[in-house]
């Protein structure tokens, strides 16, 4: 599972979506810096910018993401999502018990 930013999907709060199951050998697939940026849901520049240690330079010309670092970006990015969002209701029940 996977979680999508709001400001992607046009809805409030985080929303989970199925990926597909991958093969060992697809996980091994380049794909181009745009199409990785169309998978994370930003821009070209943006991907470049912040993900600039996942593009690897397989010619001149040509930038590639290896699909298997990129969906593992994806995960770990979900795992402190989940982290933070337990954290925070911890917090809250805490402060409201102190309160009452």
């Amino acid at each position: 599972m996977a979680i999508v930013r709001p400001e992607v999907t046009g809805r409030s709060g985080l929303s989970t979506i199925k990926l597909p199951e991958l093969s060992a050998l697809e996980l091994e697939k380049h794909v181009s810096v745009p199409e990785a940026a169309a998978i994370k849901g930003i821009s070209h520049d943006t991907f470049q910018r912040h993900y600039s240690h996942l593009i690897r330079k397989q010619s001149p010309r040509r930038n590639t993401v290896k699909l298997r670092d990129l969906l593992s970006e994806i995960n770990d990015f979900c795992r402190a999502r989940q982290d933070d969002g337990a954290g925070n209701a911890e917090v809250k029940a805490k402060t409201e018990s102190r309160a009452a």
